[in-house]
């Protein structure tokens, strides 16, 4: 019986407008290209890959057809913790980034906000404000 490796080496987000969420990802939030080729832009982050892929390409992938309507988020990703939420926030915000709600104090000791991408892609900003 095969074995599967629990790490995740990669995500994936599959966008509906690559040249819009390159300068997203690139320019907007700085995350480093690492690779790009035609219909594939992939940035080195600190233990993972993530790429970039056109809606389209799902489609070809899996044979699955990509969502016609926006439906509530099924995952969020989690960027690394940063010193200060609300200096990040705040730089975000006069970069144009939308947020779901400012940075609020949560109860188990994070300080967190969350922003979503072009295509809605949720992810998080956070700090501890607690010892874990």
């Amino acid at each position: 019986m095969a074995t599967l490796n629990p790490a995740i080496g990669t995500i994936v987000l599959y966008v509906h407008n690559m040249p819009a969420s390159r300068t997203f990802y690139a320019d907007t939030l700085e995350f480093p290209i690492s690779r790009e080729e035609d219909g594939y832009i992939e940035f080195a982050m600190t233990g993972i890959v993530l790429g970039l892929m056109p809606c389209d390409a799902a489609s070809q992938l899996t044979g699955l057809r990509p969502p016609s309507v926006r439906a509530a988020p099924h995952l969020s990703l989690s960027l690394g913790e940063v010193s200060d939420v609300d200096a990040a926030y705040q730089d975000l915000v006069k970069k144009g980034v939308k947020f779901v709600r400012p940075p609020v104090t949560q109860p188990w000791g994070q300080r967190t906000t969350h922003f979503e991408d072009l295509d809605g892609n949720l992810w998080e900003v956070f700090t501890w404000i607690k010892t874990q």
